[in-house]
């Protein structure tokens, strides 16, 4: 059984050299490792003399080494394009450029269960992006549909839905108080939907469109620390399947009145 399994060995490893060849690569390590041996082979035979062994040895560390450096310059590369990736990487808070890029946008699109949080954090700075001329539009959980029932579900423990359904309406509240003064410029609309994430949606019509999502949880890592996400337009095709799945909700979504 040992042969056979030796014998498997052999086969797979020469036929990963063929393809190694056959596509063109690690060809130089090949030839150090050919190098090498021939000249350890020639020297024992006595064929050529120390003296002319040092110079050969000396030449494949050389060839060997650039090789390394090589690799090792391919790797950094690689590492530092994935490193600059932001949609690649969960975070557990936004990135520090949120803040601005919150602040800069002029299209803001706040989707959410009942987006309670960020009504209170955030609800000065929507009255002042709207008194220039921003706009805003909103999409929560619908407070009066299933969906709402469903939401207490995400939670450890007994927790009652009527309590997400106080979030919901003091968050449309908030909304309503904000389009008495502009009614021109927010939307709100509400959908008997589980949306599977909450956060923002920035300037999306135009080629700076950002989405800065927090993902839904089930009874782990649930309130501040939901899992983040960033998707940049043009960075990665997640972005456009995201902005689909919005218009599509807030095409069978309802105005709140």
């Amino acid at each position: 059984a040992l042969e056979v399994h030796t014998h498997g060995e052999n086969v797979t490893f020469v036929q990963r050299i063929v393809k190694d060849l056959q596509r063109g690569e690690n060809i130089d390590l090949y030839v150090t490792i050919g190098a090498g041996v021939t000249a350890t082979i020639l020297s024992f035979m006595n064929v050529i003399g120390q003296a002319r062994v040092v110079p050969i040895v000396l030449a494949l560390l050389s060839l060997m080494a650039f090789s390394l450096l090589y690799s090792r310059h391919g790797i950094n590369t690689l590492l530092e394009r994935t490193a600059s990736r932001p949609d690649s990487i969960i975070h557990e808070d936004f990135p520090p450029e949120f803040q601005k890029d919150l602040e800069r946008a002029r299209n803001i699109w706040i989707i959410g269960v009942h987006a309670s949080d960020i009504m209170t954090r955030y609800y000065s700075l929507f009255d002042k992006k709207l008194e220039v001329g921003d706009r805003v539009r909103a999409m929560l959980v619908e407070p009066t549909g299933a969906a709402s029932s469903m939401t207490a579900l995400r939670f450890p423990g007994q927790v009652d839905a009527t309590q997400e359904r106080a979030r919901i309406n003091s968050s449309l509240a908030s909304l309503c108080r904000l389009r008495s003064s502009f009614p021109d410029s927010i939307e709100i609309r509400v959908a008997d939907f589980l949306f599977p994430y909450g956060g923002f949606l920035l300037d999306w019509q135009g080629n700076s469109g950002i989405a800065y999502l927090q993902r839904y949880t089930f009874r782990v890592l649930g309130g501040s620390r939901k899992p983040k996400l960033v998707y940049r337009r043009g960075a990665t095709p997640w972005y456009d399947l995201i902005l689909t799945e919005m218009e599509e909700l807030w095409q069978v979504s309802r105005d709140w009145k």
